[in-house]
This record gives C-alpha cells, sequence and structure tokens, in this order.
C-alpha cells in the first residue's frame, strides 16, 4: 500500500542570490520565520563564486524539508534564469520571489494567501518599502497604488499599475503562471518589467492589499551598483527600450492598446529619466550616446503623452528626441539641483505673453506646448 502524497506546501518562494553570502540568510530566514507555515524556500544561485553555497546548504541542512538549493550551471548575468528555474522546481499553490538583499514582512504569506483564497484573483499585489540601510529612511513604493483592500476586474480598472513593475511584491498563483507561460526574459536586464506587464494583461482578477510585504533594502555604498543604480551605463538603456518594446507588442496582443498612453507617460516619467538623470555630470560623449540610443524609441510615443507626463520629465523627454543634448542636460540638473541653482533657467524667455524654458523648438506645436513653463513659476 502506497503512502499519500504529502500536501503541497501553499506558497513557494523563490530566493535568487549571487556572490551574496553576508545577506542570503538573512533573507532565508525572513521566509522560514512566516507565520504561515505552509511554506517552502528554493534557493536559485546563478552560480556564486563566494561563500554563498556554504551558507545555503547549511540552511538546507537545518530545514530539509523546507529549505531546497539549485546552482545554475554557469552565472547568467540577469535576474531571469534563475527565477525560471526556481518557478520550475516550486511545489507551491501559490509563488512568490524575493532578492537575496532584501527581506519579506513576517506575515507577508498569509496576508497575500488570504487575499487572493478570498478574491480569487491570479495575482496579489502588497505594499513595498523601500529602506535606507544607512539612514533607517523608509518609503513606500508607488504608495497610491496600494492604499487599501480592492480587486480589479483587469488591468484596464487600474491602468497605473503599469507604474509598479517589481515581481517581488506580489504573489502568483502557480497554475496561472504555467496557463500563460509567463516566464521571465533571460539575456535582458529590467526582466521585471516584462513579466510583470505581461502578468497585469493576463490575470483575470488583480487584487491589492496594503499591508507591508517586502522591504527593498537600499546600500548606497554597495559594492555591486543595483542595475537602477548604473542606470547610466548604454547597456542598460538600450535593454530598457529593448524590453519596453516587448510590452508594447503585449499590449497589442492583448487589444489592450488603449493602454499604450498609460505605458508612455510611465516611460517619460519613469524609465527615461532614471537614465538621463545626472547627464550634465557625464562628458559629452557619453551624453550624446545616451540620448542617440533613446531618440527611436521617443519618436514612437504619442504626442499627448508628452502633454500628459509631468513638466519637467516631458521637458526632458522631448528634448531628447529632439535630439538637444545641451537642454536635456540642463533639465535634469535643474530636476536634481532645484531651488538650488537659479543659473540652470537663464535661458527661459517670454512669448505672447507666456513662459518658455527656451526659445528652441517653439516652431513646432508640441514643443511649445512642453515647454511652456508659465504655471511652474520659474
Amino acid at each position: 500500500m502506497t503512502s499519500p502524497q504529502p500536501r503541497p506546501p501553499d506558497v513557494t518562494v523563490v530566493v535568487i542570490v549571487y556572490n551574496d553570502a553576508a545577506r542570503i540568510e538573512t533573507a532565508v530566514r525572513s521566509v522560514l520565520n512566516q507565520s504561515l507555515r505552509s511554506h517552502e524556500v528554493i534557493v536559485c544561485d546563478d552560480h556564486s563564486t563566494d561563500g554563498t553555497q556554504a551558507v545555503v546548504e547549511r540552511l538546507v541542512a537545518e530545514h530539509p524539508d523546507v529549505v531546497r538549493y539549485i546552482r545554475l550551471e554557469a552565472n547568467s548575468g540577469h535576474c531571469g534564469a534563475p527565477r525560471n528555474r526556481g518557478v520550475a522546481a516550486a511545489r507551491g499553490r501559490f509563488i512568490m520571489f524575493l532578492d537575496s538583499d532584501d527581506t519579506l514582512d513576517p506575515h507577508a504569506c498569509r496576508n497575500m494567501v488570504a487575499m487572493a483564497e478570498q478574491s480569487h484573483a491570479d495575482m496579489v499585489i502588497g505594499r513595498c518599502i523601500r529602506h535606507d540601510v544607512a539612514t533607517g529612511r523608509e518609503t513606500s513604493w508607488m504608495p497610491w497604488l496600494v492604499q487599501s483592500k480592492v480587486v480589479y476586474e483587469s488591468l484596464h480598472d487600474q491602468p497605473e499599475l503599469l507604474y509598479d513593475v517589481l515581481s517581488t511584491n506580489k504573489l502568483y498563483r502557480h497554475d496561472f503562471l504555467t496557463r500563460e507561460n509567463l516566464v521571465f526574459l533571460e539575456d535582458r536586464l529590467y526582466e521585471d518589467n516584462l513579466f510583470s506587464a505581461h502578468a497585469y494583461l493576463a490575470a483575470k482578477k488583480i487584487a491589492i492589499i496594503p499591508q507591508r510585504i517586502y522591504t527593498w533594502n537600499i546600500e548606497r555604498k554597495a559594492a555591486n551598483l543595483s542595475i537602477t543604480r548604473r542606470a547610466a551605463d548604454i547597456r542598460n538603456i538600450t535593454d530598457r527600450i529593448i524590453v519596453t518594446r516587448k510590452i508594447d507588442d503585449l499590449l497589442t496582443k492583448h487589444d489592450a492598446g488603449d493602454l499604450r498612453l498609460q505605458k508612455d507617460i510611465r516611460f517619460i516619467e519613469n524609465d527615461l529619466r532614471v537614465h538621463l538623470a545626472r547627464l550634465g555630470t557625464l562628458p559629452e560623449e557619453n551624453q550624446r550616446a545616451l540620448v542617440d540610443a533613446a531618440r527611436p524609441y521617443l519618436e514612437t510615443l504619442q504626442p499627448e503623452a508628452f502633454r500628459q507626463a509631468k513638466p519637467l520629465p516631458a521637458m526632458a523627454a522631448y528634448l531628447a528626441r529632439q535630439g538637444d543634448y545641451h537642454g536635456v542636460a540642463t533639465v535634469h540638473d535643474y530636476m536634481v539641483g532645484k531651488p538650488f541653482q537659479p543659473h540652470l533657467t537663464a535661458d527661459l524667455v517670454v512669448h505672447d505673453g507666456r513662459v518658455y524654458w527656451s526659445d528652441r523648438h517653439l516652431d513646432d506645436e508640441l514643443g511649445r506646448a512642453v515647454l511652456d513653463v508659465t504655471e511652474l513659476g520659474l
């Protein structure tokens, strides 16, 4: 007589790691200490060369029924491959993701599963907190999206969810990921962006809870700068645009072209802004390379996106589209340094009773609309 198969855990938390022996144990223990006891941890190691393997193997020995270890045969250089390996090995009814330098709130799994079962949603989103390790200061990530408990029937009910591209503050039904063939890109940076957009578009229901779920630790002096802190690299902006084009294709595939405007606005206000921040501090050659990398995609954005986006990021994006390298750098320098750099506004001009950032591009209707800073009080 065969013995019954053990009941699958409620949640599998896939923890990815690469050369992070000092912090991986804290991440794993934040899962082991969950108030929801029905869980498992799969640590996917992207072929670390430090002491990570020894730390994780000790945790496996201590918790053989809960912790599993997968070591990739070679370093992939991205987050996608280890996450995909973890999902493929997962036994849980639900899946969550955790990075080795971050932690889960002690009640994260319990709160997320409770909402998923109550709402029958394919995915649940909780609050992510950015924690500055040096100062202890904490801020909520995209707080307006997680203000209250709510269930959306589709992304069309709340298009601004496209602003939250993290994969790590969310819980997914395992069968949903399988059914929709939801996997991470394995050869690009910003794999979260495409995965999250795909999940939003494919989900039958999307649930929100306001509780704290994920702590994103920010270490300003980390030896290995995060992707977002290396945002001035050409490879970063190139990958970002490639991934964003894939999101555009997804919107078309899911007959969601009406959401393209919201995505375009997000690209102007967030994505491009990250890459062009402090542009003026770079050598002129680097400035030109970054702007030139962005221009072809900026030319595909809807003009209305420039009009509806926040004024300063919209100006920077428009000037980048025009190839106005000096203008882009000046706007970004002002965004970083205001109000302490009044000299940056020396190019202001008054035309027909309106104040414009400069007298360049005013022969273009969109340029006049975007460069009009009358209401900014400059």
